[in-house]
């Protein structure tokens, strides 16, 4: 008979592989790896007695900020899978945590795209409604941003987190609107608003947009090829076609502005 893996040993085997990195003396690199990440979530992945697992974008935002190699993140990730897993074959859920206002769940304790579908069907399940209930009742609060059955069935039963907020926040107002009074509705839905953006942020990659500057040529490619160096010297493959990045500026520099 083979022994279910504890999730809870899985979880803290990844946060003790983290803290073998320079993660104090980095921080300030490993929050510019994950731009609006809140620190208390951050210094959580290496936080030993944190039981919580984060997405793997954490983790890896953490091993990048720390000058961590494509190895390193290979093997962060393969614990990270390790630990999903043990999690995923818990027999026992662990139980709700109802001390929020009106016994709902703490929705400030979402860390993971898997907590915010965690928590929608719990609402959806103390709601009382059926698949067909919800979608009416979405549509007579708002006719212009309904709930299809389809997508209900998505977020519900598959774990597809919401793309639309205005969906998404009929949605909640909907199953929480069944729950609780309606004076006690705004703050929550504020609050699982603010859980959803923030794992949509840690699921994709972010594009950040600057104002165009005045860049100098020869400073840039000195730059560059540091930036090159640095990545050689720790074995970072991500970053090695930079070689071809400056060749290609030096020998088109006309084009270079």
């Amino acid at each position: 008979m083979t022994d279910t893996p504890d999730p809870v040993a899985a979880i803290r085997r990844l946060h003790h592989q983290l803290r073998g990195f320079a993660v104090n003396s980095n921080l300030w690199r490993i929050q510019r790896e994950l731009p609006g990440v809140p620190d208390h979530i951050i210094t959580s992945a290496w936080d030993p007695d944190s039981t919580v697992l984060l997405d793997p974008k954490v983790y890896v935002g953490v091993v990048r900020g720390c000058y961590g190699t494509q190895q390193d993140i290979d093997l962060v990730l393969r614990l990270h899978h390790q630990a999903e897993a043990a999690v995923q074959l818990a027999a026992v859920p662990p139980p709700p945590d109802t001390s929020g206002p009106s016994g709902l769940p703490r929705f400030d304790r979402i860390r993971s795209r898997a907590d915010f579908s965690a928590v929608l069907k719990q609402l959806y399940e103390r709601a009382g409604m059926s698949l067909r209930q919800v979608v009416q009742a979405t549509m007579d609060f708002d006719s212009s941003h309904p709930t299809r059955k389809s997508t209900l069935s998505d977020w519900l039963q598959r774990g597809v987190i919401p793309q639309h907020e205005p969906e998404l926040r009929v949605l909640l107002e909907v199953l929480l609107c069944s729950i609780v009074e309606p004076s006690e509705v705004a703050h929550p839905v504020e609050e699982l608003m603010q859980a959803w953006a923030l794992v949509r942020r840690l699921g994709h990659s972010q594009v950040i947009i600057r104002p165009a500057v005045q860049i100098d040529q020869a400073k840039f490619l000195a730059w560059l090829s540091r930036r090159y160096q640095e990545a050689y010297e720790q074995g970072d493959i991500n970053h090695h076609g930079l070689a071809e990045v400056i060749q290609k500026i030096t020998d088109n520099d006309r084009d270079f502005a």
